[in-house]
This record gives C-alpha cells, structure tokens and sequence, in this order.
C-alpha cells in the first residue's frame, strides 16, 4: 500500500460509470489497485483481469451530477483526501447510518400516509413499509436492516427481512437456497444446492456466493453455522435505539462545474476527450449519446476542433432558448436538492455567458433577510452567467415595486437543458429595498467547512466572493439608490474561467 499523508491507501477499487475512465487514472496514479476492471477499462489501461474483492466500490448517482461510494470508513476518508486534492469544488456528504447495517430501532410514528412507519435508528429516522411489521406502535422496539439501495442521506429505507453477510454465503430471512449465477459448473451447482438444503434452519435462504466455489464442504458448514449463531444473537429483544451489526460506509460526491473541468483533463490523458465531455455525459439522453458519437470521430482522426464545432451544433437544439422554461435547481452542501420553481428565460446572450430568470412567487409569507413582506402576485428576476459564483435575484410586487435582492454564493452555475444548477455555499448577501445591506448564514458556511462537507477552495472562494460583491454593492451605494447599484454588480466579474461550451 502506498501512504497518503498519514493514511494508507486501500489495495483495491472497482469503478464504473462516467466518470470511471478520469477517476481511475487518478486513483492508479495515487497507488491503488484496480479489481474487477470492465473490458474498455483493460483496454485503457493495460489492466489485468483481477477479481479481488474490492475495498472501494464507486459507481454513478442517479442524477449523473457525481458519484456514490462503498467501503469501510477509513478507505473512504482516504478517498476523499485524494479527491479533493484534484477536484476542488467537490462536495462530500457521509452519510449518517451504516448501509446493510443491522438496528433495533425504536417505532416512533407513522410516513408516507399512514403507509410506513417512521423508526428511529439512533438520530437518524429509517422507513419502514407497514405491510413488514404484523404488531407495532409508537414506542416499541423492532430489528430492522438498512437496505442496500437507500440513497437518501437523511431518510434510510428499512426491511424485517434481514440479510447476514458472510465470506461465502449470505443468510436470508424467508428466502430460498440458491447459488450465485457466477458458478456455472453444473456439478458444483448441484454439490451447493444440496448442501445448503441440508444445513438451512426453518425461515431462512441461503444463497452460496461464487467464492464458496470450490471450497471444502467441512469450512461451509462451519461458516453457516457461525452465521446461525448470529441470527440467533441478533433475535434477541434488545433495547433500542442501538447498532446491532455493522454494514458499510456510503459517501456521496458531488462534481460541480470545476470538478467536471479537471476530469476532463484527466480523462483526456487517456483517451481522446471532447471539451465538456463530463458536463455534457451528466446531461443524459440525446446528448450524453452524442458525446459517444463526437467521440468516435475523433478515434478516427478528425479534426478535434470540426468534430466539437459539429458537436456543439448538434445539442444546442435541446439546451435553453429565450422563451424556454427551465427548473432551478438549489443544491445544499448537505446534499438536498431545492426545487425553487420554474423560471422563464427572459434575457439570453450567446453561450448562456449571461441570462435572466423570471419566476412567479407563490405563497405568502417574508423574505428572509430582507424584511419585506411576500405576497401573492410577486416576481423574481434572477441574473447570473454560465460558469458564475454567483447569483442576483431581486424581488418586485406584482406593480414591479422592488422588495430588496439576495446576492447568492454558490459553485460555478451549469446550464442544462432543463434546468439551471449549482451548489448553494450558504452565505447570502441581502440587499433591502432601503439599501442597508446585511449578509447572512456565513456561520453555516464555516460549520460545514468543519465538518468537512467543503475544500479548502471553496471555502476560500466563497469568502474571496463574499468580500467582492460587499465591496463593490457598498462603493456604488454611495452615490445610487439600491437598483441602480445592484446593476452595476456585474456577472462577468465572477465567471471562473471562460466555459464557452454551449
């Protein structure tokens, strides 16, 4: 193993996904070990076909916009420092529970319309499906296991139906003995399935994992046992809410703008790589499929810069145009996602290096900040750029009378085709209708710097942003009224880079 800083790297990493061709040359280059490697990986890297068992397993989010990854803590943490060390506007968030995990939790109410129960795990509240548990009320004790595809960081889902993992066979509550699909030979199917009937308990399955291949019949036994005798001690009516038996360790990543860059640049000293390839692979669909196409071409020895002007032609049709209607998506660094409505592109100039917003506000209440009342009918203006650390959003009433403007700080904004997204950095800047300016929740950006859910450089850039937009709103204020000063803050100021890919 090779040390980094005071940790030590895992030996081995299985990667899929796509992101996998950017992270692997990162990870090789910082001495892990690639196990179970898909065929284009062998090929790109000259890998052997090696199927140890992996101490990291990383594969894509739902959303394409990062990666999930599995292993034990300390694997993931090292992760983490050689990550950030390369991808400087990533966002971590561990969660909070152990996936697969086993829990006596406590029954503390009902979700999802009566049809699950809410159970707390210990500060972290699991759902259970009420169809699972024949007697429960609030108050009561029950065992349940995190399953495997909990993606919520914050809301787990859970089973009765507990599954104990062992280094050859995995136990089942009311399952069935089978073998595993990757054991072909007809005789050691028959040889397991034989075995695993004679030594199952009533209400259990077993299931024979491809490394019980093989194995001496006596060792099978003998772990199936040891695997009986801890479904027996997990039976046991224990107090709650505790960790019975641990799971593993998940981490979710996310790659904003920046990170896409630097994957770009580290895929494309494997392989020939389009500009935005990253950004342009999270958007799915039509474009992703294109980038392959565009790809292909360059394999062929096109001209890199004809193939990405085609390329570029191509996908514009399914990005934003004025007139267009587009979701705002509000990440936090906690990792939820804010749908903050639907906004009408107003103003559009050439490779989204500036846009405005409209949106209609609903509901009533105050704006936050700007001491000013919300009220049906008003409106948001929104204007930021693609690329940009920030985003100015003013309220008007419904007779265009302005309430006051928050001045967002966030990760470089991407344009989608459906939407506009960013990684909110929490600090606020609030400028009220009177033009006393206050900036607001810089707290919560220096906790979750401590909490290690930001780098080092997003910290920084957050309060180098921060001092930039105070210092130009209070020089303009001083001799212009709000409105007029809020548009001299100019997006183009804080664009990272020149994006130039839409």
């Amino acid at each position: 193993m090779k040390a980094w800083g005071d940790l030590l790297l895992p030996k081995n990493v299985r990667v899929r996904g796509i992101y996998s061709t950017a992270l692997l040359f990162l990870l090789r280059s910082s001495g892990f070990q690639i196990t179970d490697p898909s065929t284009v990986q062998m090929e790109r890297f000259n890998l052997e076909n090696i199927r140890e068992p992996a101490d990291i397993q990383i594969y894509d989010r739902r959303d394409l916009q990062g990666v999930i990854a599995d292993g034990d803590i300390e694997s993931l943490r090292t992760l983490k420092r050689v990550l950030s060390s390369e991808l400087r506007d990533a966002v971590f968030n561990f969660f909070p529970y152990s996936v697969e995990g086993i829990y006596r939790g406590v029954i503390s109410g009902t979700i999802d319309g009566g049809e699950s129960l809410l159970v707390d795990l210990g500060g972290v509240y699991g759902r259970l499906k009420k169809e699972e548990l024949k007697e429960g009320f609030v108050g009561s004790t029950v065992t349940v296991q995190v399953v495997r595809n909990s993606y919520l960081i914050d809301s787990p889902l859970l089973t009765t139906k507990l599954k104990i993992s062992g280094s050859n066979v995995l136990l089942i509550k009311d399952g069935e003995v089978r073998v595993s699909s990757k054991i072909v030979d007809p005789d050691e199917r028959r040889r397991l399935l034989e075995l695993g009937r004679e030594v199952v308990k009533e209400g259990w399955g077993i299931t024979w994992r491809s490394s019980a291949q093989g194995k001496p019949q006596e060792d099978l036994i003998g772990e199936v046992e040891d695997l009986f005798r801890e479904a027996e001690r997990l039976s046991q009516d224990y107090e709650g809410p505790k960790m019975l038996r641990p799971g593993f360790h998940r981490v979710s990543i996310e790659f904003p703008r920046l990170s896409k860059v630097a994957l770009d640049e580290l895929r494309n000293k494997v392989t020939q790589t389009i500009k935005g390839h990253h950004y342009y692979k999270a958007c799915g669909g039509y474009v992703s499929a294109a980038v392959d196409m565009a790809e292909n071409l360059l394999a062929r020895g096109m001209p890199k810069e004809n193939v990405e002007s085609t390329f570029k032609s191509v996908v514009s049709r399914v990005f934003p145009s004025t007139g267009s209607k587009v979701k705002i998506e509000h990440v936090k660094t906690d990792g939820k996602t804010l749908n903050l409505g639907i906004a009408e592109v107003e103003v559009l100039e050439e490779g989204f290096k500036l846009f405005k917003l409209r949106r209609l506000i609903r509901g009533r209440g105050v704006y936050d900040g700007l001491n000013a009342v919300r009220e049906k009918g008003d409106y948001a203006v929104t204007e930021t750029g693609f690329g940009s650390w920030i985003l100015k959003t003013s309220y008007f009433s419904k007779e265009g009378v302005f309430k006051g403007a928050y001045i967002n700080i966030n990760t470089p904004v991407e344009v989608y085709p459906r939407s506009v997204r960013y990684v909110d950095l929490e600090v606020d800047v609030c400028l009220e209708a009177d033009g006393e300016i206050k900036v607001v929740d810089e707290e919560i950006l220096q906790k979750e710097f401590e909490n290690g859910l930001i780098t080092d450089f997003l910290m920084e850039n957050a309060r180098r942003t921060l001092k930039s937009v105070l210092d130009d709103l209070g020089g303009s204020l001083k001799e212009r009224n709000p409105q007029e000063a809020l548009s001299l803050l100019r997006i183009d100021r804080f664009v990272e880079g020149n994006p130039n890919l839409l």
